[in-house]
């Protein structure tokens, strides 16, 4: 069952963070955070998006610090 993480009202709107639990067995153990559309992956153990695509600047760095506090 996926996990999502609880956030700040000025968030809620338009950000989602989960943990799936669907991953398949190559894959790091990471977040997904949503923006509509638009997903990024921040791997668990390397403490960093997965992806180039979409850009990682692109979500804001409280978002990255409330899943750092989260998942240490």
């Amino acid at each position: 069952m996926p996990y999502d993480l609880p956030l700040p009202k000025k968030f809620k709107k338009l950000w989602k963070i989960k943990i799936q639990d669907k991953e398949l067995l190559y894959e790091e153990p990471h977040v997904t955070i949503w923006r509509k559309e638009i997903r990024w992956r921040f791997g668990l153990r390397r403490r960093g998006f997965l992806d180039p695509q979409p850009d990682p600047g692109d979500v804001p760095a409280a978002i990255r610090a409330l899943i750092d506090a989260s998942y240490t």
